[in-house]
């Protein structure tokens, strides 16, 4: 059996309501009593692998969790890239988009940036590596579209089932995997 613990990173300094994927954002001011949170629902694991996204806002937390020079930092480990719509209000992006992205959830490609089924595709890459086949006891520290991507990897299941589950910011999800659909898993 294999332990994968996923840490989605704590609140974001970002107005409410912005399109923010890959943009990479400071935290808020509450960080260090969320990272104490998270360090509280970890306990005393002992991890044989970290992973986090290089993204700012995984990337401090992760540091504030595990020794910096353990931690392996993954581009395939950041957030879905909105592309050109990153940074703009939800609200302001025209309605087409939307009605196109509900027609064609998995193939749909934001322009510059990309389509549900390639953000799958580059989250799964890692399960491959060498590393990640090897160790037994995994933590990454990431986002909520990674950890559903991770999810529907570890439960073998279409990834845009998985969108209807929330990660709340500062979530810990543990999953024991046995192998493809074989896994329990928690939210701590």
């Amino acid at each position: 059996m294999k332990k994968i613990t996923l840490i989605r990173h704590t609140t974001p300094k970002v107005e409410k309501g912005i399109c923010y994927g890959q943009l990479d954002l400071p935290v808020a001011s509450s960080f260090p009593q969320e990272s104490a949170s998270v360090r509280e629902k970890l306990g005393k694991a002992d991890f044989d692998l970290l992973y986090s996204s290089p993204l700012l806002r995984t990337k401090l937390l992760a540091e504030a969790l595990f020794s910096p020079s353990e931690i392996v930092f993954s581009d395939s480990l950041k957030e879905f890239d909105f592309g050109i719509f990153e940074g703009k209000r939800w609200t302001d992006l025209p309605q087409e988009l939307f009605d196109a992205w509900d027609a064609d959830l998995l193939n749909f490609q934001f322009e510059q940036g990309e389509c549900l089924k390639g953000f799958y595709h580059r989250v799964k890459e890692l399960t491959g590596a060498s590393a990640f086949q090897s160790a037994e006891n995994i933590a990454i520290v990431t986002h909520a579209g990674v950890i559903r991507c991770l999810l529907a990897w570890a439960w073998d299941v279409e990834v845009e089932k998985i969108f209807q589950f929330d990660f709340p910011y500062g979530s810990v999800l543990e999953i024991k995997y046995w192998g493809p659909g074989k896994i329990q898993w928690k939210l701590l």
